[in-house]
């Protein structure tokens, strides 16, 4: 099937600006597929033709679909037709007797990211089995042997298989960053297919932007035993990692390009071109029109939530809401009345998102945010008691409560909350600090004057408690002598306080 290479070829090494979708059928299919009528044309006359054509649809698909494998492909080749449709338990690659095994991982002081990872390549073509150790790409003074295209390819399918199954993220990044750093060691056997592969998983993984250029070269045989992706794909991806990484005018350039337009929409946004974002969500939902599946209502109500937030129209919201009965609509409108300073309106919104999701974290907080804004303590402090029992070391939680409790002149409670919160957020002890002066309580004061760290008016302080006698010289001295935060400041504040002249 000569036809089926000259479709691989044109979509791993280009991809298509979308168009309107004219059939159902199409509309099966993702964006930016090159020459989808040749693929749809196509007619197998063997099972092996059949199983390729499969494999390769699969990869164009929205939604990928199981098929029959052919028994006479290799290994590799029905471990990438499996890895098409999520297979991943049931891949064997015994039979090439090339064996790889991730057997630890040293930390720096770069962190977990930067740690220098160890890896057993044994079994390869060259006879040769040895141990490496690398951070990223270099590989020190190390001797590392080359592999062929083919370890190559045993290499991406077990880092693909990680990908989409290991379920810790930590380790699935350690994991995956060896096998990519060993199939992107330069003097491997060169082939760009690989190449583009590796890179393509790498910014799925660190969504790092990395700009590729490769040369069109002629697909054979070999190809179907290799994982790859098609440019398409690999655009899109590129501009996650553009728009990750605060480059929002090139993440929208790919946006674009793929018919992307919630992410495009987005980067209007950030780019501070509200107008432009409200206009193409506006012509979004024209083109929605009368939703009538789910995926149609949830993307009509994105839109004018979009449009609401960037107008300020509540209509827009109240559509949304219509449009797909959730708190997130609700949502997005209360932080905007929030944000504009209208706190009675967002408070009616939080209220009436909480009906939908009570155990929502993030809308109770708003909620509370908003009630204190509004004077009403006593409801705020009652929201924040319930989320400090169920994160009981939330440092926010903890001193958003001390503050209602403060207000409301429960001011044993609220100190105690206080100094909760200190022991998690070192900037509430400031504020433990000051309060404690404020309410003339020598115990505490000493105990935060021990513990926090350094900020503007910290020397007027210590200078406030010995003239007004709260404190005597020795004990503020103890307590600075004790606190190891301000270590490279005591011997001046020390000098400051024995300079006092106490009347």
């Amino acid at each position: 099937m000569e036809d089926l290479k000259v479709f691989i070829e044109s979509n791993i090494f280009s991809a298509a600006c979308p168009k309107e979708r004219d059939s159902e059928e199409k509309a099966m299919f993702k964006g930016g597929i090159v020459s989808l009528d040749l693929l749809q044309s196509m007619r197998p006359k063997t099972e092996i033709e059949s199983s390729r054509l499969s494999y390769v649809t699969n990869l164009c698909l929205a939604v990928p679909r199981p098929f029959p494998i052919s028994d006479e492909l290799s290994g590799l080749e029905k471990a990438c037709m499996k890895l098409s449709f999520g297979e991943y338990e049931d891949i064997d690659l015994s039979m090439y007797g090339f064996r790889h095994e991730l057997v630890g991982a040293i930390p720096t002081r770069g962190g977990c990211g930067n740690s220098i990872l160890v890896v057993r390549c044994s079994g390869t073509k060259n006879g040769r089995e040895h141990v490496y150790s690398t951070r990223r790409y270099e590989f020190g003074n190390e001797i590392v042997e080359s592999l062929s295209v083919e370890e190559q390819a045993i290499l991406l399918v077990e880092a693909i298989r990680i990908f989409n199954t290991e379920v810790c993220h930590d380790l699935r990044r350690l994991k995956i960053q060896a096998y990519i750093d060993r199939v992107l060691f330069p003097e491997n056997e060169g082939n760009e297919i690989v190449k583009m592969t590796a890179h393509y998983y790498l910014m799925m993984l660190n969504l790092e932007p990395c700009e590729l250029d490769f040369p069109c070269e002629k697909i054979t045989e070999s190809a179907f035993e290799l994982p790859f992706v098609f440019r398409s794909e690999w655009e899109k991806v590129l501009g996650d990692a553009y728009y990750n990484y605060s480059a929002h005018e090139k993440a929208l350039e790919y946006f674009r390009k793929h018919g992307c337009n919630t992410k495009a929409i987005n980067c209007l946004i950030k780019l501070n071109r509200g107008n432009e974002a409200a206009g193409m969500a506006l012509k979004e939902i024209e083109s929605i029109g009368d939703p009538t599946s789910h995926q149609s209502r949830v993307r009509l109500c994105n839109m004018n939530t979009i449009v609401g937030t960037i107008t300020g129209e509540e209509i827009y919201f109240d559509r949304a809401f219509d449009a797909y009965r959730s708190y997130e609509p609700l949502r997005a409108k209360g932080v905007y009345f929030l944000k504009a300073g209208n706190a009675k309106k967002a408070a009616a919104s939080f209220e009436e998102a909480l009906r939908l999701a009570p155990l929502n974290t993030e809308i109770q907080f708003l909620y509370a945010s908003a009630l204190t804004s509004l004077s009403r303590f006593s409801e705020a402090a009652a929201v924040y008691e319930r989320l400090a029992a169920d994160d009981q070391k939330n440092a926010v939680f903890l001193r958003n409560l001390a503050m209602c409790r403060i207000q409301l002149k429960d001011i044993a409670n609220g100190l105690s909350s206080l100094k909760k919160a200190s022991m998690y957020d070192n900037g509430a002890m400031q504020a433990y600090f000051l309060m404690s002066i404020k309410y003339n309580m020598p115990r505490e004061i000493r105990y935060s004057l021990e513990r926090v760290s350094l900020f503007e008016d910290l020397e007027d302080g210590v200078v406030y408690l010995v003239e007004n006698r709260i404190l005597r010289k020795d004990e503020v001295k103890s307590a600075l002598m004790k606190n190891s935060r301000i270590a490279h400041v005591v011997e001046s504040l020390m000098k400051r306080v024995d300079s006092i002249r106490v009347q």
